[in-house]
Order: structure tokens, then sequence, then C-alpha cells
């Protein structure tokens, strides 16, 4: 009998590559369900988008992480800003997912219940380009729920080589503002 891994899976195998080898002690916290939503002003418009099924897995005894968006899940308010945000912009069938692979600094006892201030230190790989970034992030340690990560942060389109027509730079803003919310088992 041939066995196939289904696309979520298979995400999940390249997320685990993707982090190195994993000792067989170390507690690996995974979530599938990643909320995250962005939001931009501009004087004629305001874009906003949002999803649900972000993946992520954070090693703890490396404090390692990587999270990954699928391009073509973030659902906006008009059908049209979508199709012009995954055609023209993002380009989301060449490049289909975005990766943030970093090193979670300021998280010293993942046993210690409560919250606590950290920074995700490493590189976001978005339309094709890597960039090194810096993103304080909230994480909130409850052993009866879990572990939930909340981070804001903005990201500016140039950056990642993300071109506004000039026909609609107007209605595109130089900065985008990120929020991310995960709850980890």
């Amino acid at each position: 009998m041939q066995r196939t891994l289904t696309n979520t899976s298979a995400s999940i195998l390249v997320i685990m590559m993707a982090m190195g080898t994993f000792s067989l002690s170390a507690q690996k916290l995974i979530t599938k369900t990643m909320v995250v939503d962005f939001y931009s002003t501009t004087p004629i418009e305001d874009i906003k988008a949002h999803l649900e099924d972000g993946l992520g897995i954070i090693n703890t005894a490396s404090n390692k992480a990587v999270f990954q968006v699928k391009i073509e899940s973030f659902e906006f308010e008009k059908a049209l800003m979508q199709e012009h945000f995954n055609e023209n912009y993002l380009h989301s069938v060449r490049y289909p997912k975005a990766i943030f692979s970093v090193t979670i600094e300021g998280m010293e006892d993942w046993s210690n219940q409560g919250e606590h201030a950290v920074n995700l230190v490493g590189d976001m790989l978005v339309h094709g380009v890597t960039k090194s970034i810096n993103v304080p992030a909230i994480i909130a340690i409850n052993q009866a729920v879990g572990m939930e990560l909340t981070a804001n942060f903005t990201i500016k389109p140039e950056d990642h080589g993300i071109e506004v027509p000039s026909l609609v730079v107007a209605k595109i803003a130089e900065s985008i503002d990120i929020h991310v919310k995960a709850t980890f088992k």
C-alpha cells in the first residue's frame, strides 16, 4: 500500500528538516492554526488580510523556531484585492510561502508559567528575498492551555523585492503592520 503525505504533513516535515536534527529529549511545540493579520493604511484605501492556517514549530531545547504561511491563504475584504495581492505583488504561484526562521532570545526556562518578553531574531523569506529581522514578542506559558506566542511588527514591501507600479503607489502603504498569534501544544 502506497502512503502519501498530506500537504500539511509535508510542510511540517519540511519545517522540521529546516531546523536541523533534534535531540530525542527535546520538546517540540507545534501549531497548525497560527493566525496572521496584516494591515496597511493609505489616504485612498486601507488594506486588511487574515489567515488562520499558519504553521510553526519550536524546539525548546535549542530555542529555535520556524514559522510558515501559505501566501494564498490570506483572505481580504475584497476579492479584487486578494487577486491583485497574489498575482501582481506577491506572485504566490512562484513564491507560495513566507518562512520565518528564528532563534528565540530571552527565554530561559520553558517550564516557567506566565508571560515572557522575548525577541525572535532570524531571517524572513518573502517573495524569494530573505531579510534579517528582530521581532519583539510575548510568550505566555500556561501548562493547562499550552504556550501562546503573540508578536506585532512592520515590514516594508521594498525590503522583499515587491514592486508597486507607479499607477497604484498611492493605494499601497510603504510599510505593512503584521500581527501574529499562535497557540502551541
